[in-house]
């Protein structure tokens, strides 16, 4: 996670693919000689039209150009990540299946108890993008400015929903840190993914995300 710049527009979240390897393949991977004989598994463990899932797949192309492979991407979200994850983690350690995912919700697999897995041991990490966090409402929504959607937390505490990928998605983490800076308290409401979430806020289910 890069540093936090700018309150509201501020959290960098650094989104790479995994790769789990043996000991061999690991130090293959390092020294930048494996190639790949049969297709790669990329495991979005996030839903369809969500920010990890564009980003992998625009860099899929890419990758096939250098690996001279076919890269395959698999949707398998839950449990924040965590279904998809641990998907990959279970897969024979070869290097053909890997995760897409931002860096440091693999990194706080293990520290909140959810996947027993160490991103400095278990995983080889190639970063692709970083991503910000940003605040969006509904077009015909009244709040124009961040100044507004406060003001609308202040009246109605604890009122507010706020569409997230999941209680510990990144969206989650934007608006804990929004909520660290200003005190306000919200109703976090978790979908399956930041495509569900955007499509909650254009219907009107939820007033911001």
């Amino acid at each position: 996670m890069k540093k936090i710049i700018s309150l509201g527009l501020c959290l960098f979240l650094v989104l790479g693919l995994f790769s789990v390897f043996g000991a061999g393949g690991r130090e293959a991977a390092r020294e930048g000689e494996w190639r790949p004989s049969r297709p790669i598994q990329i495991i979005v463990p996030w839903g369809a039209g969500g920010s990890t899932d564009v980003v992998t797949r625009i860099v899929i192309p890419e990758l096939e150009r250098e690996l001279r492979a076919r890269i395959i991407v698999s949707n398998q979200p839950g449990a924040s990540g965590v279904t998809g994850t641990q998907a990959a983690l279970d897969a024979a350690r070869d290097g053909y299946t890997w995760t897409a995912g931002s860096v440091v919700d693999l990194g706080l697999y293990q520290v909140n108890g959810l996947l027993d897995t160490n991103i400095r041991e278990d995983w080889h990490i190639f970063l692709t993008s970083a991503d910000v966090g940003i605040v969006g409402v509904n077009a015909n929504s009244p709040h124009q400015n961040f100044n507004d959607l406060l003001r609308e937390f202040r009246s109605n505490p604890g009122q507010v929903r706020v569409a997230t990928a999941g209680l510990r998605s990144s969206g989650t983490a934007n608006i804990e840190m929004i909520r660290s800076y200003t005190g306000i308290d919200y109703v976090n409401v978790p979908y399956g993914g930041g495509a569900p979430a955007v499509t909650a806020v254009v219907s009107g289910e939820v007033l911001i995300t």
